[in-house]
């Protein structure tokens, strides 16, 4: 298993070095979070994000007709409006395109002690908030 992170947008990802990193290594299983907060911090919508993903996806299965695409979303953010409903766009885009989707924020607290999961900055999850994050893969990866 390989982790790789880049602070980037989808568009710059699936245009530049990043993604060809990525698909050089031959991936089986690609659990891709797309971008969408650096995009909504970049003034990058949901339509070049979702476009991303399908170019991305395109070249994975071309490489490897038998690999495999998962979609989570970018952490939880306290007290945000806009960023909730890409993500709503990010799952119905995921259903259409038949693409597997992790709703890892059904584990995360939706009150006021979000902010408790998060670093100050609400860039990252605090190692509290990783935990969440950690369960749920762990809970979808590994059956009991």
């Amino acid at each position: 298993m390989t982790i790789y992170e880049y602070d980037t947008t989808s568009i710059e990802f699936v245009n530049g070095e990043q993604s060809e990193e990525v698909l050089t290594s031959d991936p089986d299983l690609v659990l891709l979070e797309p971008f969408s907060l650096s995009d909504n911090s970049n003034f990058v919508g949901s339509k070049n994000n979702h476009e991303s993903i399908q170019i991305f996806n395109r070249r994975l299965k071309e490489q490897n007709e038998e690999a495999f695409l998962i979609l989570q979303p970018t952490h939880p953010i306290a007290g945000a409006t806009y960023f909730p409903k890409q993500v709503e766009e990010l799952q119905a885009f995921a259903d259409e395109q038949n693409i597997p989707y992790l709703d890892h924020w059904t584990a995360w607290p939706d009150d006021d002690t979000l902010a408790d999961y998060v670093t100050e900055s609400q860039e990252t999850p605090n190692e509290k908030g990783h935990e969440v994050w950690a369960e749920y893969l762990l809970d979808y990866f590994i059956a009991d």
